[in-house]
C-alpha cells in the first residue's frame, strides 16, 4: 500500500492508489517473429476498471496493432483510487516481441 501523497496545491494529504489488473493478456504474435519489435498500446482505465479508447501510438503492424486494441477493449482492472474514490487513469504498455532463440 502506498503511502499518502501531499498535493502541492492545497498542502493536502492524498490517498492515492493504483490501479490492479486482474484480466490483461497481451494475443500471441500471429507469426514467426524473426527480428525484435517493439510497440506501445495506451488507453484509461475508467472508473468501473473497464478499458476505453485504445490506441498503438507506436505500431508494431497494423494487422497486431488491431489484434491488441480488440484485446485491450477486454482487460479488466481494480480502478485506480483517490481518497477512496475511483478515478480515471492513463495507463500505457510497452510490447516487446523476440525471436524465440533471443528469448531464451
Amino acid at each position: 500500500m502506498a503511502p499518502p501523497v501531499r498535493d502541492a496545491a492545497c498542502n493536502e494529504l492524498l490517498d492515492v492508489r493504483r490501479h490492479v489488473a486482474l484480466q490483461q493478456r497481451v494475443p500471441k504474435y500471429p507469426a514467426n517473429v524473426t527480428r525484435p519489435l517493439q510497440g506501445v498500446v495506451q488507453f484509461v482505465i475508467d472508473e468501473t476498471g473497464a478499458v476505453q479508447t485504445p490506441s498503438m501510438p507506436v505500431s508494431i503492424d497494423m494487422s497486431y496493432d488491431s489484434m491488441v486494441m480488440m484485446a485491450a477493449k477486454k482487460w479488466q482492472y481494480q480502478p485506480a483510487t483517490l481518497n477512496g474514490k475511483p478515478v480515471k487513469f492513463r495507463k500505457r504498455i510497452q510490447i516487446n516481441l523476440v525471436p524465440p532463440s533471443e528469448g531464451r
